[in-house]
């Protein structure tokens, strides 16, 4: 299998990141760390194979740090190089077990915090407790701003993430944070996959401004106008599997290839009930497009297997490797690496002559790049 790639706004063929991952954007030659020796990145015992892919694309080593357990089973955490005075980058990856990953990525915050770190950047690809982010139940807590609190004391001044539910959690916490958009980098892949022309949908309201990029993106590359429809969504209860309409009329989605974008895929019932939607005003395949692949209980199976009149419901989907995904069919499910984008934007942090914010308005890296990451060839990681 081939990766697809963006040069100069034209959809080429190039390598792939691995077996199963498609690098977003354009790939970097792996060669001598492209970080200056003031930053240093650490990542967790819980890391993903995402926090990998974005050192090797850095050409960087982690920092060296004990990780283990005490007999009564907490955490111990020893830093084990001088950090004195240095730019800390920490991974944290928010595969289950999610708390567990999340303590123990506050202790290695901290930890670096007493050793003497000057800044301590936290990566968090996808965000932990991002949909509990107001009161909207009955006497709950606002987790999310648990989360930038938690984080906040323990000694981190930045957090960068990827495609955030919620806008208004950036405002949670009291320091820099940076929502890349994911999704702008994944759209090459799906339109060279698929083609121009392509229907976007957002399963809900929420959802309606990324989706929006997303199409935007679709049309700068291709040239060719890329139809949004929102659909509207009402959920009774979380437990509840959700009821979607779609207000868009036969016409304008008959025969047509729509792509239900999202910034995640959890139970997989939205993205379920707004396919069956769509495939109602007479859409021909449909195709889900998310950044993060939470896929809970079983939730891929589900996807791949449901059915509308006898006939497979979904033709593909395509996700990000903020959550790793294991074991899932390839044909089925294609995986789009981020760490290009996660790489670049800790080179740019590692400077004060770059900007990280320019970074989405960028769905192609050759367009703009940072001099400390050069693009060279495709790059084949072991995954």
């Amino acid at each position: 299998m081939e990766q697809y790639k963006v040069v100069n706004s034209q959809v080429e063929r190039g390598k792939q990141a691995s077996d199963d991952t498609l690098l977003s954007g354009e790939s970097f030659q792996r060669k001598a760390s492209k970080l200056s020796t003031s930053s240093i990145i650490f990542t967790g015992q819980l890391s993903s194979q995402l926090a990998a892919r974005t050192l090797a694309v850095l050409g960087a080593s982690p920092g060296q740090m004990l990780l283990g357990k005490f007999p009564n089973s907490e955490t111990r955490i020893e830093i084990l190089e001088s950090v004195r005075d240095k730019n800390a980058f920490v991974f944290l990856n928010p595969s289950p077990p999610v708390n567990e990953s999340l303590v123990q990525n506050a202790l290695v915050i901290q930890a670096l915090k007493l050793a003497g770190a000057q800044k301590i950047t936290a990566i968090l690809p996808y965000f932990f407790y991002s949909r509990q982010d107001r009161r909207a139940d009955c006497r709950p807590p606002i987790s999310a701003r648990a989360v930038t609190d938690i984080l906040k004391a323990t000694g981190a001044h930045h957090i960068v993430t990827i495609d955030v539910h919620a806008r208004q959690i950036e405002g949670f916490f009291d320091g820099p944070f940076d929502n890349l958009e994911g999704l702008r980098h994944m759209a090459p892949h799906v339109l060279a996959d698929l083609g121009p022309g392509l229907v976007v949908v957002s399963p809900d309201a929420g959802g309606s401004k990324r989706a929006e990029g997303f199409s935007r993106t679709l049309e700068r590359i291709s040239g060719v106008y890329s139809p949004l429809v929102v659909l509207s969504k009402f959920r009774p209860s979380p437990s509840e599997p959700p009821t979607i309409t779609c207000s868009a009329g036969s016409e304008a989605l008959s025969g047509k290839t729509c792509v239900l974008v999202d910034d995640m895929i959890d139970t997989g019932n939205s993205m379920i009930a707004a396919a069956q939607a769509l495939k109602d005003r007479g859409a021909r395949k449909v195709i889900l497009c998310a950044s993060h692949g939470i896929l809970s209980n079983g939730a891929a199976k589900k996807l791949r297997e449901a059915k509308w009149r006898d006939e497979p419901l979904l033709e593909r989907m395509y996700l990000s490797d903020t959550i790793d995904i294991e074991n899932e069919r390839k044909d089925f499910v294609r995986t789009i690496s981020l760490s290009p984008l996660l790489a670049e934007a800790i080179s740019r942090l590692d400077r004060t002559d770059c900007s990280i914010g320019e970074l989405n308005q960028l769905h192609n890296f050759g367009e703009k790049i940072s001099p400390t990451l050069q693009i060279q060839s495709e790059v084949p990681y072991d995954a």
